[in-house]
């Protein structure tokens, strides 16, 4: 378990969100914005929201045409365990 103020500092610091504001998670394949969003509730955010379609329906082009896609940042938040699935790197990342 990654220390509660790291994340603190990962969310809000580095990656640049507001706890004022509204945090939508996505996944996408084998990965589950379930424990992100748990994350950010813990911490304190109030406003988190599932988008749950994911990232592969949101940018589907075949049947919706390309949706644009803002983020309040281009940081990186990298830690270290398993995603899910077959993940043997080790490594996962997400964007804020």
């Amino acid at each position: 378990m990654t220390d509660p103020g790291r994340l603190v500092q990962l969310y809000e610091g580095d990656a640049e969100l507001s706890r004022g504001g509204t945090a939508v998670v996505y996944g996408d394949d084998n990965v589950d914005p379930t424990s992100t969003w748990l994350t950010l509730r813990a911490i304190g955010f109030e406003d988190v929201r599932v988008y749950e379609g994911g990232f592969g329906e949101w940018a589907n082009t075949a049947d919706r045409g390309r949706h644009p896609v803002e983020t309040a940042t281009n940081v990186v938040v990298e830690t270290e365990g398993s995603v899910g699935g077959d993940d043997s790197s080790g490594d996962f990342s997400c964007t804020g």
